[in-house]
């Protein structure tokens, strides 16, 4: 038998889950490996050698379609200041499920959101109530699983989608549907300019300890409140007493080690961090926002590329619900635009403390230990800080930090 982690490093699988989807034995599986991402097992007993997983998996596929439309960028907000304060950047994408639902009452809208027990999966829609749980981003690896099979169901019955995710995810669902012979011409995707992918495993540990320090359990998680800056790592936790908790170290470590440190390592060698985009839209934050300008009120600016004719027309139906201007230089560039994360030189040492000794053993040796990383980052949120501003509130912050 031949096998797929045979030509391939297994390490780099991305958990795309396309090879899963396309195996008609159900020999394939996704499992969480011992830092917790989710990668493919493969049954030899149940394989029979078609090698269908290898005409799917990016590791192998050189398959790249092609796209002559010129890509444009544009620096974008959503009028409605309530829902762009509870997004991560500018409020875009639910502006965009909504356009969706403009072309068509009856497509379904696939995103991630968190489920009662705060994991993180990819699923579908066609309410955009529903949808609202899409909004903020979800620093987790999410649990994809059979969706690439729903959506080619879907699609053999000519309905529209929109599917958003990384550019690992919607490759692995480009080449799944290629594969199956699958007409895209109502698929719409949307992809992230992407960091790179925690470990949901190492974030059930997060969470665990969360309550077990506070005694509570958790109902509610965001990575990103505003109410104190649009930039940096910034959580808001709220209680089933309605307890609200944010600012404190300990919630913080978790995006910390999301930062470098506790990646996936397919994530530090990524093919989709350039300009040559997966998606027919990309988002990001523009971080590139000049601090005078009037969009940049501390509640967050969107950057959204437009690499295709199917994006440009959604950018149509919803561009009357945004103020938006087309970026001209080279400000948009984030460094994922550019090249991958880079990884940590203490990224091995921080995984074998952790399978070792657990969570809050690596929180007081790679965090509560270093204040250099907060306290640059605090610097950072005053340039992204919401207006108005309190500067002695922030000074005092900042000494307290040093304190601790």
């Amino acid at each position: 038998m031949v096998r797929l982690d045979k030509l391939k490093n297994i390490d780099l699988c991305t958990g795309c889950s396309s090879c899963v989807n396309v195996c008609p034995t159900n020999a394939i599986k996704l499992e969480r490996d011992t830092r917790g991402f989710y990668k493919i097992q493969i049954s030899n007993s149940q394989c029979i050698n078609c090698l269908k997983c290898y005409k799917v998996c990016q590791l192998v596929s050189s398959f790249q379609s092609r796209n002559d439309y010129i890509q444009q960028i544009f620096c974008t907000i959503n009028k409605d200041v309530l829902i762009r304060q509870k997004s991560s950047s500018g409020g875009l994408f639910i502006e965009i499920c909504k356009g969706m639902k403009k072309m068509d009452i009856n497509s379904t809208i696939y995103g991630v959101e968190f489920d009662n027990n705060l994991q993180v999966n990819h699923v579908g829609h066609k309410s955009i109530d529903k949808c609202q749980a899409f909004i903020g981003s979800k620093y987790v690896q999410s649990d994809v699983h059979r969706i690439f099979s729903e959506i080619k169901l879907k699609l053999e019955k000519d309905e529209k989608i929109l599917f958003s995710g990384t550019g690992c995810q919607c490759q692995g669902l480009k080449l799944f549907l290629r594969e199956n012979n699958t007409n895209l011409d109502n698929l719409i995707l949307v992809d992230l300019i992407c960091h790179g992918v925690s470990s949901p495993s190492l974030w059930d540990d997060y969470i665990s300890e969360l309550e077990k320090i506070n005694d509570k359990k958790i109902i509610y998680y965001s990575f990103r409140d505003k109410s104190i800056s649009w930039a940096g790592i910034n959580p808001k936790v709220i209680c089933e007493d309605k307890e609200i908790l944010k600012n404190n170290l300990f919630l913080k470590s978790y995006g910390i080690f999301f930062g470098n440190l506790a990646l996936n390592n397919c994530c530090y060698s990524c093919n989709y961090t350039n300009l040559n985009r997966v998606g027919d839209l990309t988002l990001g934050d523009y971080w590139g926002i000049p601090l005078d300008n009037k969009l940049n009120d501390g509640k967050g600016v969107s950057e959204l590329l437009i690499n295709s004719s199917k994006g440009f027309d959604l950018f149509e139906i919803i561009k009357g619900n945004l103020e938006f201007f087309p970026i001209q230089d080279k400000s948009y560039i984030q460094p994922q635009l550019v090249k991958p994360t880079k990884k940590n030189i203490r990224a091995s040492l921080f995984w074998h403390d952790y399978q070792k000794n657990g969570y809050y053993y690596v929180y007081n040796k790679y965090i509560k230990k270093n204040k250099k990383r907060l306290i640059k980052q605090k610097i950072t949120q005053f340039k992204y800080r919401q207006k108005p501003f309190r500067p002695l509130q922030y000074f005092f912050q900042l000494i307290n930090l040093r304190k601790k």
